[in-house]
Parts: structure tokens; C-alpha cells; sequence
């Protein structure tokens, strides 16, 4: 693969490749008195596999450009067009569709993500903003700084592209079973052109996305849900009731009356959302012990039985949606028994991505009715499991949207089983366990659970540092998370990291300075015994939590001596506490 980037500027142009195969580089440019290489630039973009970064919505369209006019106006024209008019690039020019491209864009995790921030997760060695404003006039000399920034442009992009190799070899296979390109996909986007692809092939229909009615709808609760207290009875009474409807932009609204709804059940309370069933357990840990145990009841593949067992499909797909679904969740269930990894990853992903898009007005799965039915029935699902097993005296104290975390005494095991088994036969669906050694919640949305093997998972503040989350101190999360499945002292764990351990990113509107040095729109420090606040140029308001902090938009390879060690120990100790460990 050949890794490309554009620069455009009145009177410059760069296009940069970067051969991943030998790291060679090569540069094609445009400007007054240089030899634009052609027709080799049209070589290599017909005959190699290229890739890049939001590529397809704005390299490639500029290749093109510069391949048709050869002079930087046109380009500096369609570039501002792209940028700041906000036009589709097939407005302005027809990409040839022989180019075998790949955008990796939409393959990382995340929505409206730049590539400087993905460096930063990947701790990527230089972060650099573009060093001249595009309007200005480049000279000889800036050239070479502009080289040299796109170069490490391409570093990120290629080290996005090996993070991402797994990801990228799964949407190839599936583009080879589908006849689909979906290289360039998200997983949702993949789940729709999958889904669309197979239901038009079973009904030979054309699905058109729907149009926005923004007209009432109710909720319709399946037969067998229903509970056995006054206050859950009278919680479903009032979800009958309300008059479920859309915004503007097609996007599902939870009633007034329900959105936030509280609801105690045993010793914890559970708020309904639009978007699943949370509790609201805060400051507090639980620990198995040999008279009592934790365990994660999670539902398996909860929204996709519920889709099958409401029979709920989206109107403009038609009953023949139900038929492809079903056939891709039982694949999926027999390439798992076979160990079949690819396919059964590829239907996960067609799987798990659809949910999105029955919400998303933009797509041709949406179905805002069939939304609203899901996340109902799984909130009011739970619920009913949940007052099942506190009638029982089996203490829940944790639940999310798709899984519970129960505190059962050992005596009480048998009835934790039986009530999950009735709970199973009523609804169809079906219930893993995961027994915890403990289980540590800072807030609703961040906890850490130590597992029976002493491995941990996180979510929140506690989540795996990764492409999904810029990092924030991370030797905090990994000091607590060994401390607790091993016991060892946090303080010394705090002081065992690499510098990496102990960076924050952030992406700062405008740009940031420290010392009135600018240092970009995303940017990277630590703490620093000899540190000072960041602070917005556009405003001057300091950037959240960087007090005493130092740069490091460079990446050394040694502690430097003036990290503020300490307070790193008071941070993990502040952390811990925040937990409630006993």
C-alpha cells in the first residue's frame, strides 16, 4: 500500500506517498518553475492500492484536480470549496474508479476525530499543526517545513493503518463475500450496506430511506412482559401511556415524563434513557467472599432478539428484513461453534453496527418506531429480571443496558439460576454469567471489575487506554487496576511507568499556548514540578486540568526529571478513594 497526502496552498501544491512496503517517499508538486510529474503521478494512483486518511472526501478529489488543470489556482479553488463552501467533491470533479483506495477514516473508532488526535492516542512521537496558514505564499524554505510536516502526517497515517490491520483485513473479506466495496466503511455503514445489499437481493426491492414523520407513536409492550410491584406496574402503565415522538433531525425523544425516570428496586434506584437502563450507584465497591459471590448477568445479543422477537423491521425494508436478520444472527451463532473467526466477526459487525442506523435519519435502515421498541423493551426487560430476583432476597447492585451484576449469597445460587431460567423461558432470550472478584464504581459511567483470573475491565475514567479515548494520565487507571487484582501498593505502581503512562491529550478549540508558545489544536503534556497552565488562544481561559503541566508535543524516550511524580501518587490515591475500596 501507498500511504498519500495533499498540502494546497495559492501557489503550492503537495502531493506526498509514502511506500509502505520500503518507507521510500516521493513527492509530486506543483508551483512556479517546477516539472509536475504527470504522468507517473496517474501511474502509480491506477496501478497501486493507495490509503489515506478522510482521503476519498478530499486527496483524492485534489489529485484529480491537479491532474486535469496542473496549476495550483484550480486546486487552491476546489480545495476551498471542499474546506469551506462544504461542497461534495462530486460537485467538483469525478474521481476515476479504477483508483483502489482506502479511507481509513471511518475504520477508527470514533465521530469527528482528526488524524492529530489519533496520533496522540497512538502517542504518535511529534504532534505538529499545520505550520503556515493557507493563504500565504510559500517560499523555497517553506516548502521544506511543509515537507516535513506532511511527512509526519503520513507517520500517524501509517501508524493508524497498522493499529487498524485486523479491522482492514476483516473489511476486505467482507467486501470479497459481498461483492461490496466496504474498505472504507464504518462498522455501522458496514452493517447498512450489508443488511440493504442482502434484503434487496431477497425481495428485489430498492429500499429508499423514509422520510421524517415526526407524528406520536406509542409504545407496544410484548405479552409477557409485565411486574409484579405496584410501582413497576405503574411505571409501565405510564410508559403505555406516553406519546413517543422525533426532533428536527428525525432523532428519537424520550417523553418529558419518563426521560430520567428513577425507579428503586431493593437498595438500588435505575433511571430509564433513551439510550438503555442505568443505575445510579456511585462511590461504592462490592467484594466476592466465600459466603457470597458477584456475578455479571449479560444478555447475549440482547437487541437482536429483541428485534427477532418482536418481529420488528423497518417499514420501507418490509417483513423480508426479519428473514436477512435472522440469517445473519444464525450464521454468526454457527461460525462461532465452527471457530470460523472472519465470518463471525463480519456478521458481528453487521450485527451490532445495524442498531445505530434504525435511529439515524441519514440511513435507509431508520426506523425511529422500531428504535423506540428496542431500547424500551430492553430497559423494561431488565427491570423485570431485576424485581424477580429482589422478590427472591438475591441483591442486584448494578445494572446497565444490557446485563445486570447481582451480590447473591452462596445459599441463594440455585434461586439466582431459577429465576434467570424463568426469566429465559418468558422472553426468549438468553443470559451469560461472569463471576467477578470485585467490582469497584466510581459513577454510573466508570467502574473497574476485577475478574476471577485478575484481569480487569474498565469503563469510563477506567476504559482501556486505546483509539477510542484520548489519554488522560493513564498511569492512574493502570496503577489502580493491578492494585486491585494484586494488591500491590499504588504508590509504588504510580512510579513504575514510561512517560507515555503519564501524558494527557487533548483537543483545544483554536489551539492552545503554554508560555505564549503556540503549540497546535491538539496537545500533549505532563505534569511538571516546573509546569504552567495551557491556556485557549481565542479566549485565554486555561484548559481543564492543566494546571502545572509542560509540553511534550516531541516525545522523549526517558522520564524527564521534572515530572511531578507526587502528584501523580495523590491523583491515584484520590482515584481510589473516589471508588470506595475497603
Amino acid at each position: 500500500m501507498i500511504i498519500l497526502d495533499c498540502e494546497v496552498y495559492r501557489d503550492y501544491f503537495l502531493c506526498l506517498m509514502r511506500n509502505l512496503k520500503d518507507d521510500s517517499i516521493r513527492a509530486f508538486e506543483i508551483y512556479e518553475g517546477a516539472e509536475f510529474e504527470r504522468e507517473r503521478l496517474i501511474n502509480i494512483m491506477g496501478k497501486y492500492l493507495t490509503g489515506g486518511f478522510n482521503s476519498l472526501h478530499y486527496d483524492l478529489p485534489i489529485i484529480a484536480v491537479a491532474l486535469r488543470e496542473g496549476n495550483t489556482q484550480a486546486i487552491f479553488r476546489a480545495s476551498k470549496q471542499i474546506i469551506e463552501l462544504r461542497r461534495r467533491p462530486s460537485e467538483i470533479i469525478a474521481v476515476p474508479r479504477a483508483w483502489d483506495h482506502i479511507d481509513i477514516k471511518e475504520v477508527a473508532p470514533g465521530v469527528m476525530i482528526g488524524l492529530k488526535q489519533y496520533g496522540g492516542r497512538m502517542h504518535t512521537r511529534t504532534l505538529q499543526d499545520l505550520p503556515y496558514d493557507p493563504d500565504m505564499p510559500i517560499t523555497p524554505e517553506m516548502r521544506v517545513k511543509l515537507r516535513t510536516y506532511c511527512e509526519n502526517d503520513l507517520q500517524m497515517t501509517a501508524e493508524l493503518f497498522n493499529k487498524l490491520e485486523a479491522q482492514v483485513e476483516l473489511r476486505k473479506a467482507m467486501s470479497k463475500q459481498y461483492k461490496v466495496d466496504l474498505r472504507s466503511k464504518s462498522d455501522a455503514q458496514i452493517a447498512e450496506a450489508v443488511l440493504i445489499h442482502e434484503i434487496q437481493i431477497a425481495t428485489k426491492n430498492t429500499v429508499i430511506r423514509p422520510a421524517i414523520d415526526d407524528t406520536p407513536s406509542k409504545y407496544r409492550c410484548p405479552d409477557w412482559l409485565d411486574f409484579q410491584t405496584p410501582t413497576l406496574q405503574a411505571l409501565k402503565r405510564d410508559v403505555l401511556e406516553a406519546d413517543f415522538s422525533v426532533d428536527g433531525n428525525g432523532r428519537l425523544l424520550m417523553p418529558k415524563e419518563l426521560d430520567g425516570r428513577s425507579v428503586d428496586i431493593g437498595h438500588s434506584t435505575y433511571r430509564l434513557g433513551i439510550g438503555g437502563l442505568h443505575s445510579s450507584e456511585s462511590c461504592v465497591s462490592h467484594y466476592a467472599t466465600k459466603d457470597r459471590k458477584l456475578i455479571d448477568v449479560d444478555m447475549t445479543s440482547y437487541y437482536p432478539f429483541i428485534i427477532l422477537g418482536q418481529r420488528l423491521y423497518p417499514p420501507q425494508c418490509g417483513p423480508g428484513f426479519l428473514k436477512v436478520y435472522k440469517s445473519i444472527v444464525d450464521r454468526r451463532i454457527e461460525a462461532k461453534k465452527a471457530k470460523d473467526t472472519v465470518t463471525a466477526d463480519s456478521l458481528k459487525i453487521t450485527i451490532n453496527g445495524s442498531f445505530g442506523k434504525l435511529g439515524s435519519s441519514y440511513s435507509k435502515l431508520y426506523a425511529p418506531d422500531l428504535f423506540k421498541q428496542v431500547t424500551i423493551t430492553g430497559q423494561l426487560a431488565l427491570l423485570m429480571l431485576i424485581e424477580a430476583l429482589e422478590l427472591k432476597g438475591v441483591e442486584v447492585v448494578s445494572g446497565n443496558t444490557d446485563g445486570i451484576v447481582t451480590y447473591p449469597y452462596v445459599a441463594q445460587l440455585d434461586t439466582l439460576r431459577e429465576v434467570v431460567k424463568w426469566f429465559e423461558a418468558k422472553s426468549s432470550y438468553q443470559a451469560e454469567e461472569t463471576h467477578y472478584r470485585s467490582i469497584h464504581n466510581r459513577d454510573v459511567n466508570s467502574y473497574i471489575a476485577v475478574k476471577l483470573d485478575g484481569s480487569t475491565k474498565g469503563k469510563g475514567f477506567f476504559a482501556e487506554p486505546g483509539l477510542q479515548k484520548n489519554p488522560q494520565n493513564n498511569i492512574i487507571q493502570k496503577s489502580i487496576a493491578r492494585h486491585l487484582a494484586t494488591g500491590e501498593p499504588l504508590d509504588a505502581l504510580v512510579r513504575q511507568g514510561e512517560i507515555t503512562d503519564y501524558l494527557t491529550i487533548r483537543n483545544v478549540t483554536g489551539g492552545g499556548q503554554w508560555r505564549g508558545k503556540y503549540l497546535g489544536k491538539t496537545v500533549r503534556w505532563y505534569w511538571s514540578t516546573d509546569g504552567d497552565a495551557i491556556h485557549y488562544i481565542k479566549n485565554g481561559n486555561k484548559v481543564a486540568t492543566s494546571d502545572g503541566s509542560k509540553p511534550v508535543m516531541t516525545l522523549r524516550d526517558k522520564l524527564p526529571a521534572d515530572l511531578d511524580m507526587d502528584r501523580y501518587v495523590r491523583a491515584a490515591n484520590e482515584a481510589l478513594q473516589g471508588l470506595g475500596v475497603w
